[in-house]
């Protein structure tokens, strides 16, 4: 997994042909799963669906999940987005938690090999591309805010890395303090279970 000549920022021939390989295989593995229905919709789906409508709508910008007083409104607002340039149709739902999900482990790609490096990553990513049911059937629902809670803390994680790394080289921290404190915020807003990371 070494960089070889004719690499983009760092990142080798070789290994930009591994990621593209994770990034098919899980593209294949989330595809499987969702053409032989193995993810049932619901109405915490739905829920998720009548809210996106409901901002795509102009009728306001809910703060929380609909009859709760938890659970921020993020992956709600994301799939409005996605309605506003698809349609509105259960595909474009799954098309907008698909994405969640590709975009959570192309974040613990970039984490992982600027902390411990490219094995490491590829390997972290490869668990993601071919991984444990419960991560797809969370991950392409909308039913907990799993996707968006992963992502939000990993944020945080390498937020704190990045602050860490300021610190010892006596630059000011700035920047990263910054993006620390709005990973930090928008978890606890998402779901307070993020103060696990956050205050580890």
């Amino acid at each position: 997994m070494s960089a070889a000549d004719g690499g983009i920022g760092g990142v080798g021939r070789r290994e930009w042909i591994a990621i593209t390989g994770l990034a098919t295989l899980l593209a294949a593995s989330g595809g499987w799963v969702l053409a032989t229905r193995r993810i049932p919709d619901s109405s915490d789906q739905a829920i998720v669906g009548l809210m996106a409508r409901h901002i795509l709508g102009g009728r306001g910008h809910p703060v929380f999940y609909f009859g709760s007083a938890y659970n921020g409104s993020l992956e709600a607002h994301g799939v409005a987005a996605v309605f506003a340039l698809l349609g509105e149709s259960t595909s474009a739902y799954r098309f907008a938690m698909t994405a969640l999900v590709a975009l959570f482990a192309a974040a613990v790609w970039m984490f992982t090999r600027s902390t411990f490096g490219p094995r490491p990553a590829f390997f972290a990513t490869a668990y993601l591309a071919l991984p444990p049911f419960f991560f797809l059937y969370k991950g392409l629902t909308s039913d907990g805010a799993y996707a968006s809670v992963q992502l939000l803390s990993l944020a945080v994680l390498a937020g704190a890395v990045r602050l860490d790394r300021a610190a010892a080289r006596s630059v000011r921290p700035a920047l990263p303090a910054f993006a620390l404190g709005l990973a930090a915020g928008l978890g606890l807003w998402v779901n307070p279970s993020t103060c696990s990371v956050s205050l580890a």
